[in-house]
């Protein structure tokens, strides 16, 4: 097995195009957070004909992947919206930049696949909440990954 260099270690050596900040949130903030999205009504995440490990909710804008489309969403709840602003300020962007919010729901141990984030909705910003999120990249090297 190659060895994988921690991507928040000693060494801290991002891809280009990515930034990495702590503490974004308060744990207060991180708390309260939490505590309202539990209430949301998530759905669990299908991917033609396929049913992940982990439940969603978008908000302003999500993706149909069914159809391949982007469709309108019910607005980002006011709660979410401290969150965006400080998500826009850290990305460099205005908040109206960020229409979309997906709030995914991992349970313990579920992990994503490799994949590619749809480009319609540009600029990509995570926020890990309630336990750390590793994140594993991959690059082309010509036909191979």
């Amino acid at each position: 097995m190659a060895h994988q260099h921690s991507l928040f270690g000693p060494e801290l050596r991002l891809p280009s195009g990515f930034r990495y900040q702590s503490g974004l949130i308060s744990p207060d903030e991180e708390t309260d957070l939490l505590q309202r999205l539990s209430g949301l009504p998530f759905r669990a995440f299908e991917f033609h004909g396929y049913v992940g490990k982990r439940r969603v909710i978008s908000f302003g804008w999500e993706y149909d992947f069914s159809r391949e489309k982007v469709r309108r969403a019910e607005a980002i709840p006011a709660f979410l919206l401290p969150l965006r602003e400080k998500a826009a300020t850290f990305a460099g962007l205005a908040s109206m930049d960020l229409p979309h919010v997906l709030v995914t729901e991992y349970t313990t141990g579920a992990t994503i696949g490799w994949h590619k984030d749809k480009g319609v909705f540009g600029d990509v910003i995570g926020i890990s909440l309630g336990s750390p999120c590793t994140f594993r990249l991959r690059r082309r090297t010509g036909a191979r990954w």
